[in-house]
């Protein structure tokens, strides 16, 4: 999924840096919290598309000495980064105005004209951007449940950029709401508390976003149905008696590391091990394309023939 991905992100991108703007003018010009609050927000969209983008290709620098393993894990520590980012200067600071613009002494006049304007074109931009994302992710799930594929992939690119934009258009529709309560029945309060209500559901995002990075940045392995895959391609391999142990770690969203002890047939000479090894590579490739590396123990080594 990473090779659509990074289309996704650019449209994610350039629709949020075009809402940063206008939402950032309208603030100015309305005198709006909440609107502030969604400012920020959008930035931090943007920063966040930004530092996804360059995950995405620092991943995909090749394995060196110092990183024997590959890159593949940096988009899991760039992922984490945006969920702070999400926590901290979207959610921490909106709640933070909304507080203070509830409880201050003053209430200041709204002018709501612009801010209707900028939010409804950003709930536009921001549909088009879920929707690129959205189509992705149905091609990605080929008809798995939708939440089940989300706990599942090994790919946080576009899951990111659905919950990112997902929470942009929410948050667009309470700033218009507190925006419209807050002038039509004359409750400056109103503005404020749509701003705190922005922040928490920005929170909440940033909170399940780091969970789900921690979960990939400590290791996760590859999903089960990759697994069936590979016993399903190894069972076709006659001179494998048994599987002793599979381990398959995900280094990257699209890369699949396998660790195999396996039994043959006691009668095999060396030769024919070697063989079999490469057949069972190749199966295993064929199966699953993600798969990088393959390492692959014989148990009963001790026992071939060694004519």
């Amino acid at each position: 999924m990473s090779t659509g991905s990074q289309s996704t992100v650019v449209a994610a991108l350039i629709a949020n840096a075009l809402i940063t703007v206008s939402k950032i003018g309208a603030a100015v010009v309305s005198g709006s919290t909440a609107m502030l609050a969604e400012s920020l927000h959008s930035c931090a969209d943007t920063a966040n598309q930004g530092l996804l983008l360059y995950g995405l290709n620092l991943g995909k620098r090749p394995a060196d000495q110092r990183r024997p393993l590959g890159y593949g894990r940096e988009i899991y520590f760039w992922t984490f980064t945006v969920s702070v980012v999400i926590f901290f200067l979207g959610g921490v600071f909106a709640i933070y105005e909304g507080l203070h613009k509830i409880f201050e002494a003053e209430a200041h006049p709204i002018d709501p004209f612009w801010t209707y304007i900028v939010l409804a074109s950003s709930i536009v931009f921001e549909g088009y951007s879920f929707n690129v994302g959205l189509k992705e992710f149905n091609e990605y799930r080929e008809g798995r449940p939708f939440w089940q594929t989300l706990r599942e992939t090994r790919d946080p690119v576009v899951p990111t950029v659905l919950f990112e934009d997902s929470a942009a258009i929410l948050g667009s529709i309470i700033a218009m709401v507190g925006v419209w309560i807050s002038t039509t029945y004359k409750l400056p309060f109103v503005d404020g508390l749509a701003s705190v209500v922005i922040g928490l559901v920005l929170c909440s995002v940033g909170i399940f976003l780091a969970i789900e990075s921690r979960s990939l940045l400590i290791g996760e392995g590859a999903s089960d149905e990759d697994y069936e895959k590979v016993r399903a391609s190894i069972s076709t391999i006659p001179e494998i008696i048994s599987i002793k142990e599979l381990l398959m770690p995900q280094l990257g969203p699209d890369e699949i590391m396998v660790n195999l002890a396996v039994t043959f047939r006691p009668d095999l000479t060396i030769e024919q091990v070697e063989q079999v090894i490469d057949r069972t590579e190749e199966a295993i490739h064929a199966q699953v394309p993600q798969v990088r590396r393959i390492f692959i123990e014989a148990e009963s080594l001790k026992t071939l023939s060694k004519s």
